[in-house]
């Protein structure tokens, strides 16, 4: 069974059962949570799903877990999924139900089809089991979005996390530190930046995109969570005074750890 399987390769990456994100109250920034459909596959097969992307038909592939099945059997952020063991996926109503069923399915992962740059391709399912994960670390730590980030030297802003290993966020609590098991975590990451480095017609174009709350407006950051650690989370600007071209195509930042420290974690 498909359960047995992947629980063995995910050993490494057990999620945390509940997480809490700081996030602003507006609802022009208020994060999307991920359908909790998508969690459960998420546990058991390594991807999050974009299931939210208008005009996109079926399942996107928005993240791939480090270490985890999907990863092994060469999936990327931005393949839609086409079929899975025969079950189409293209035309299903909820794509995260049609996932979740075909993967039950007697026999285990037998067979993937992808869409990925206007190819449709099949992926290769190895027979064999995954080699065991590694020895996962024991402990908690933290994902924050507090402290002074360096804003002067080394461009870096305040961020907002809308989810943790597919767990999406709530939106109206305001923790700044969040508490995880020890070892690697997939984090959604929204910029922060302070409006004041964009020119009108820019911030104008930023608003539109963050108003949206899709997908378009995220990134991806894997960090690695040291045990009694509080991994620091910001939103880097690489580009000075960015255009509404950088703003459509989301390419003005990017989400960076900049600093761990020591935190005491029960």
């Amino acid at each position: 069974m498909i359960r047995a399987r992947v629980a063995r390769a995910a050993l490494a990456f057990a999620f945390a059962a509940s997480c809490t994100l700081a996030c602003a109250a507006t609802a022009s920034w208020a994060p999307l949570l991920v359908p909790a459909m998508a969690q459960a596959i998420n546990r058991e097969f390594g991807i999050i799903l974009d299931t939210r992307r208008a005009g996109v038909d079926g399942a996107t592939v928005l993240a791939v877990t480090p270490g985890s099945v999907a990863e092994r059997i060469g999936l990327r952020p931005g393949d839609v999924l086409v079929s899975v063991n025969g079950r189409d996926m293209l035309d299903a109503a909820a794509p995260g139900t049609a996932l979740r069923e075909a993967l039950d399915a007697p026999g285990g992962l037998r067979e993937v089809v992808v869409r990925r740059d206007d190819l449709t391709l099949p992926i290769d399912v190895p027979a064999a089991d995954p080699p065991p994960a590694a020895s996962r670390p024991t402990g908690c730590g933290y994902v924050a979005i507090d402290g002074a980030v360096p804003r002067n030297t080394r461009a870096i802003h305040r961020a907002e996390i809308v989810s943790i290993d597919g767990i999406g966020t709530p939106v109206l609590s305001s923790p700044p530190r969040h508490r995880v098991d020890a070892g690697r975590h997939v984090l959604l990451v929204r910029e922060r930046i302070d409006d004041h480095h964009f020119g009108s017609l820019a911030q104008s174009e930023r608003e539109r995109q963050l108003a949206r709350r899709t997908s378009h407006a995220y990134k991806v950051l894997v960090v690695e969570v040291p045990p009694g650690k509080a991994v620091h989370v910001g939103a880097r600007l690489t580009t000075t005074l960015p255009d509404i071209a950088a703003i459509r195509a989301n390419r003005y930042w990017e989400p960076v750890v900049w600093n761990v420290v020591d935190a005491a974690c029960p």
